[in-house]
């Protein structure tokens, strides 16, 4: 079976045009993972610093309460300590 060399010749630019295309597809969908491994390398990087803000948030929600108590049992004392003065 023979074609007629204008459709083989349009056969053969369709087919070009057609690798071109998937050429570019190919570079698009590189591009698309590339930018999705940034972003969820960025995601990571901010869950990191969240998660360290959380941490130190609740460590110095510690630390206020155990001053707290301590304030509360040196406020305690010194009551106990000015009834005393008060007696002598």
């Amino acid at each position: 079976m023979t074609i007629p060399i204008e459709e083989a010749n349009a056969l053969k630019a369709q087919f070009e045009e057609l690798k071109r295309k998937n050429e570019e597809l190919q570079l698009k969908h590189f591009e698309a993972l590339g930018e999705m491994a940034r972003k969820k390398k960025d995601y990571q990087e901010q869950e990191e610093l969240v998660q360290g803000s959380q941490k130190k948030l609740k460590e110095s929600e510690e630390k206020r309460m155990h001053i707290g108590d301590g304030l509360k049992s040196a406020k305690k004392n010194l009551k106990a300590k000015n009834k005393e003065i008060e007696r002598i």
